[in-house]
């Protein structure tokens, strides 16, 4: 079963996200978050190509997930506004957050939100994503 048309819900929430996507990046990057929701267990890019229209082949999502452009900073601050709002407000007013960071292996040349690093003078190079968990309490 293969979904045929964007639900309009999705594509008015993203819209807003129009200025940080060229050409059809947002419509691309839409249908990838559906599909990814929807068939989630399908992991793999390819797989969930399949399911998607058949106006967006699997080149279509390889060539947003690599383009340089993207603005990680505005993503992840809509992302996280998005999600704050969803829960309900503090009863005393004061929303604390906790934080971990962590760092991961390589996981393919040149990634836009890749990032080169040295944990010390004595340790390597190491390429990876940073990823930071916020928890809400």
């Amino acid at each position: 079963m293969s979904l045929t048309y964007l639900p309009r819900r999705v594509s008015q929430c993203l819209r807003v996200l129009g200025p940080c996507f060229h050409h059809r990046h947002r419509l691309v990057f839409s249908w990838l978050l559906v599909l990814h929701l929807v068939y989630g267990e399908r992991a793999n890019l390819r797989a969930l190509a399949r399911h998607g229209p058949t106006h967006l082949a699997y080149q279509h999502y390889r060539s947003l997930l690599c383009a340089t452009y993207w603005c990680t900073k505005t993503l992840l601050w809509w992302f996280a506004d998005q999600a704050l709002q969803a829960f309900p407000p503090p009863e005393d007013g004061l929303l604390s957050l906790v934080g971990d960071s962590t760092l991961k292996g390589k996981r393919g040349r040149k990634h836009p939100v890749g990032q080169t690093t040295r944990l010390s003078q004595h340790h390597p190079y190491v390429f990876g994503f940073r990823i930071v968990l916020l928890m809400v309490p």
